[in-house]
């Protein structure tokens, strides 16, 4: 069974394995140290600082600390000093080390000595708030006699707030929410204008375009697209721009860092006259961590941008075209891509996780029940027995010449529909459907999309292709119906476009599919990156979760889902988590969708399942805190067990 560990072990180590959340990246212009008030805007540009790293964009910080013993506050010039450590020691004569500071100082092993604070300009809103680094035990008493002194000696006192940004502080507020104002999470993430999602310098035309309008009228790839609100797909573009507020994990962003394209949010982008401007006319637009600059350039420097990044290098992939016979998980590797496809082989690695919980009485990973591999054999059978495999080079032929976006489609359509409307083999039929009888009790079985073309290092390919629902003795959604829409899938418009951005040969990517029990009433769903987003160095999870079956990448109605950083030490998956909330899910409003005792558990499956692929399997050059994989996890209905659905790397194109 996990277990927890001190906080003071756990803090200490965190803060060894990174410098601070709150770092140093501004040119210095100004020279004094410190100030003991801050009067004006003069003052507050003299000491504030970009911070190296954020869950927002637009904001500016100034590190503070108090002296309890000599009641003295400091205002520190936050570019001189990286660390509230960096100024104790240099300017207020702190000697007895980095360790016993940030143990008596955080923890308050001993007598503390200091508070520590950060003062946040949040720019876009002009909100102000007093912060407290994560994991900081500071009571509740100090943080409203904090609060009142810095209301005392800043000229933005009357605008100051409290932000609690981790989950103990949230808990917390009872104390405090009469005797100091308070901020939450979600009016910060509502009070944003500007998000960098994914930051970059991209060259095209800027062009406005309603959201009803995308998937009805021709983008090119060279476009800039600003439209009004988040649309749930987008053709290969060279910058987008939304009105509506993204997550890390929209299918937009997911697309963006797959294609390495810049995408940011404006609020007021749509009608604002700084974007009315450019409308139509070429621009540089360059997205990066905490702004955004847009100006116009010649037609010449577009095309020269987009020559520059010209991938001249065609992918081919391998393809096993001679191994039959349905595959079980026991057989497979993360080496089998070639038989059965990336999600089918990485599926197969999960299966064979070993961890420890003796509550729930599990030696592996929880993978969804009845699993097994079609390889690829049999999708390439169906095409060449149909006569589909002519019909295929024919319209490559034909896509070649085209650039309308519906000409495309329709061709697409036609390798689909007979893929589709072909009759499947009747002996290979029988075979899926005794292998599912022999596997269980389970009739309905979920089919996942599973090819050679994706999770490659040069190409993501997530979101691409299709996955459904088949049912033993269900006419209507027949295992039959469901193996072909999977194959037929590989020849999505948005799947086609997206390996010909990226040069992939088109007579080398193949269909496999993974087979499992199906889950028709999830309590909640949920995906997880295994490194910061927002700072590679600075170890924590990056989690994403909705209720039910309700959709992460893609939500209905623009839902936001849970979002917050569990800080982990990597080589202790037993450590108590440090949480920092970025938006409470909307169908569940101020409050989390997880117990603490699942997120514990969900993180050390989490790590279980990052240091098998890291030590065993990628083998990467990348530390081990920035590695990053994508793992889809889902808590089942009947009695809340975790099961970890789906494991792929997560890569930043290049």
């Amino acid at each position: 069974m996990y277990r927890i560990i001190s906080k003071t072990y756990f803090f200490l180590i965190l803060l060894f394995m990174s410098c601070s959340i709150f770092g140093n990246t501004k040119t210095q212009t100004c020279s004094v140290k410190y100030l003991d008030s801050i009067e004006s805007q003069k003052d507050s540009t003299c000491l504030e600082n970009v911070p190296n790293s954020s869950n927002y964009s637009k904001t500016k910080e100034i590190k503070g600390i108090y002296d309890k013993i000599n009641n003295k506050i400091y205002f520190i010039n936050s570019s001189l000093f990286q660390l509230h450590y960096d100024f104790a020691s240099q300017v207020l004569n702190y000697s007895e080390g980095h360790v016993a500071f940030d143990t008596t100082e955080y923890y308050g092993i001993g007598d503390r000595k200091y508070d520590l604070f950060t003062l946040v300009h949040y720019l876009d809103s002009d909100i102000w708030t007093i912060e407290f680094s994560i994991g900081d035990q500071i009571d509740s008493s100090s943080i409203e006699s904090l609060y009142n002194r810095v209301v005392q000696y800043t000229f933005f006192g009357n605008k100051l707030k409290y932000f609690p940004r981790s989950e103990d502080k949230i808990k917390n507020i009872d104390l405090l929410k009469d005797k100091i104002p308070i901020i939450s999470v979600e009016e910060i993430y509502k009070n944003q204008k500007y998000q960098a999602m994914n930051t970059g310098i991209t060259y095209g035309k800027l062009r406005k375009i309603n959201i009803e309008d995308i998937g009805k009228v021709d983008i090119n790839s060279h476009d800039i697209i600003v439209t009004n609100g988040l649309p749930n797909d987008m053709p290969v573009v060279a910058g987008i721009i939304t009105t509506e507020h993204q997550h890390n994990l929209s299918h937009i962003n997911v697309l963006s860092v797959n294609r390495g394209t810049p995408n940011m949010v404006q609020t007021d982008a749509f009608y604002s006259d700084n974007f009315k401007q450019f409308e139509n006319k070429y621009v540089m637009l360059n997205v990066s961590a905490n702004d955004f600059e847009i100006k116009e350039v010649t037609e010449k420097e577009v095309s020269d941008f987009w020559l520059s990044k010209q991938n001249k290098k065609v992918i081919s992939l391998e393809i096993d075209r001679t191994t039959k016979g349905l595959q079980d998980m026991k057989n497979l590797s993360h080496k089998d891509i070639k038989l059965v496809g990336a999600k089918a082989a990485n599926f197969a690695e999960l299966t064979k996780i070993e961890i420890n919980d003796e509550k729930d009485n599990s030696s592996f990973v929880r993978t969804p029940e009845s699993a097994f591999a079609i390889p690829m054999y049999y999708y390439l059978e169906h095409l060449k027995e149909n006569g589909i495999d002519v019909l295929i080079e024919e319209k490559l032929k034909e896509l070649k010449d085209l650039t309308d976006e519906n000409s495309k489609i329709q061709k697409l359509k036609e390798i689909q529909d007979a893929i589709q409307n072909a009759p499947i083999n009747k002996e290979f039929l029988k075979d899926v459907e005794n292998k599912i009888t022999s596997l269980g009790n389970y009739k309905k079985m979920k089919f996942r999309s599973s090819t050679n073309a994706e999770d490659l290092e040069e190409f993501n390919g997530a979101g691409l292709y299709d996955s459904y629902s088949g049912e033993l003795g269900n006419e209507k959604k027949s295992i039959e119906k469901a193996i072909k829409k999977v194959w037929a899938s590989l020849w999505n418009y948005r799947a086609y476009e997206e390996r010909e951005y990226f040069n992939i040969d088109e007579k080398t990517v193949a269909m496999g599919i993974l087979v499992h029990r199906s889950f028709p009433n999830e309590e909640l769903n949920g995906v997880a990156i295994t490194t910061n987003i927002a700072d590679r160095d600075y170890p924590a999870f990056t989690i994403n979760a909705q209720l039910g079956e309700e959709s992460v990448v893609l939500p209905e109605n623009g839902s936001i889902p849970e979002q917050f950083l569990y800080y982990f030490i990597y080589f202790d998956p037993y450590s108590e988590p440090q949480i920092e909330y970025i938006t409470y899910p909307s169908l569940s409003p101020n409050k989390s969708i997880m117990t603490d005792e699942e997120k514990a558990y969900l993180a050390y499956v989490l790590n279980s399942i990052k240091k098998k692929f890291y030590y065993g399997i990628l083998l990467t050059n990348e530390s081990y805190t920035s590695f990053g994989l994508d793992i889809e996890f889902k808590f089942d209905t009947d009695d809340r067990k975790l099961y970890i659905k789906q494991v792929r790397p997560y890569r930043k194109a290049k």
